[in-house]
């Protein structure tokens, strides 16, 4: 069985420190929503603030959980990914 955590939060340092948690617990991989109530502005800032989530636990895979109906985050994920994807480089 997969253990995939969930670390979405309204704040990116309560998601840091719950992906920090996530792999000092042994997961297999951690997932986040974009923030719900101060939404990124634009798909370069929900890759920034996705990118620094994905920092906090660097040898553990990364998901971004794209659900606009929940969350009233609704980016182009075409974009999202071409802009996601450089910042790995």
């Amino acid at each position: 069985m997969l253990n995939i955590v969930q670390v979405g939060h309204s704040s990116i340092a309560e998601s840091k420190k719950l992906a920090r948690h996530a792999s000092s617990i042994g997961a297999d991989s951690f997932s986040s929503v974009a923030a719900f109530y101060f939404k990124p502005l634009s798909v370069e800032n929900l890759a920034d603030c996705m990118a620094e989530i994905a920092g906090a636990a660097p040898d553990l895979p990364f998901y971004y959980y794209h659900i606009p109906i929940l969350t009233g985050v609704g980016m182009n994920m075409i974009e999202f990914l071409k802009y996601a994807g450089k910042k790995n480089t």
